[in-house]
């Protein structure tokens, strides 16, 4: 079990240490022969050493101060200055005793090894313990839901302003669809009445028309009958006889002034539904423009009583 806890805690060095291998064997024997010429080959090739020494251990600083969580800036820094140097006296050795190529494949060594021990670095930095690990994704989980929770009211109030806009948006439009019905009608009854005016009835009751005396009004609302009259309607007290259907008017007027002798008189509505009422009660037929007459003139007649109190 520690074997293989072991072996994949080491896996993600593997790359970077046989890049690194490859990289320092190539820096020092591009530095020494550069060197070499200069100074003996042991010394040559120790400076060449050096310089590989103090890059890998300004890689290895940086990755100490990765699992630590503390600040590697310095590490850094000569790390990537010595690996500029590195990487150029292998440009130079290339160009000096082979091709452009050749050169620019080697320089790049070093590069590549810096790139995965930083990889390797960051996914080996200092980790957080597992139960900090979960409170972290619960805490990511809970604001996950609450941000969608309101996303979705958002979406709703959208969703609810937009629909009310819709609503408005409709009864408007009907609104002023029956407006342009309203105003066409009118125009064409405008046009209408022009073309076609009607003269105005006349508001007097015709010339002969059998009004009621104050003599009769009395004797009605006394409840009695007049002299000149029976209780049959006639003056030998029988039953006048007219034809169903036919204008009595006198029997009208009588109506007329029973209807209206209420306090307050009715109205014009009122006055006439009722004289239809008494009317078909009594068998007497009549217009409602004749109606209209009859609560006129009783209306004339309590308007000039009123005025002679």
């Amino acid at each position: 079990m520690n074997v293989k806890h072991t072996m994949r805690k080491a896996a993600p060095w593997v790359l970077p240490g046989v890049l690194t291998a490859i990289g320092t064997v190539w820096t020092v024997q591009a530095v020494g022969g550069l060197l070499v010429d200069q100074a003996p080959g042991v010394f040559a090739y120790s400076a060449a050493v050096l310089y590989d020494a103090v890059w890998l251990y300004a890689l290895a600083q940086e990755v100490a101060h990765k699992r630590q969580g503390s600040s590697a800036r310095l590490p850094q820094a000569l790390g990537w200055l010595f690996l500029a140097v590195s990487s150029a006296a292998i440009l130079a050795h290339g160009l000096i005793v082979s091709t452009a190529a050749v050169a620019a494949i080697g320089a790049g060594i070093p590069v590549l090894a810096k790139a995965t021990w930083i990889m390797a670095a960051h996914r080996d930095a200092t980790r957080v313990g597992t139960d900090a690990q979960r409170r972290i994704d619960a805490v990511r989980s809970a604001t996950r839901d609450r941000i969608a929770v309101e996303r979705a009211a958002l979406a709703a109030k959208a969703d609810g302003y937009r629909a009310a806009a819709d609503l408005e948006a409709r009864e408007l439009k009907a609104l002023g669809k029956a407006q342009r019905t309203r105003h066409k009608a009118a125009e064409m009854y405008a046009e209408t009445a022009t073309a076609h005016p009607v003269p105005d009835r006349a508001a007097t009751v015709p010339e002969g028309f059998g009004l009621i005396t104050d003599e009769d009004l009395a004797a009605l609302l006394e409840g009695a009958v007049p002299d000149t009259e029976t209780a049959g309607g006639t003056p030998s007290g029988t039953v006048r006889h007219t034809a169903p259907g036919t204008v009595d008017e006198k029997a009208l007027g009588l109506l007329a002034a029973e209807v209206y002798a209420t306090d307050p008189p009715p109205s014009l509505r009122q006055f006439r539904e009722r004289m239809r009422d008494g009317m078909k009660d009594r068998n007497l037929k009549g217009s409602n423009a004749l109606i209209d007459q009859l609560y006129r003139h009783e209306e004339a007649l309590r308007a000039d009583a009123d005025s002679h109190d």
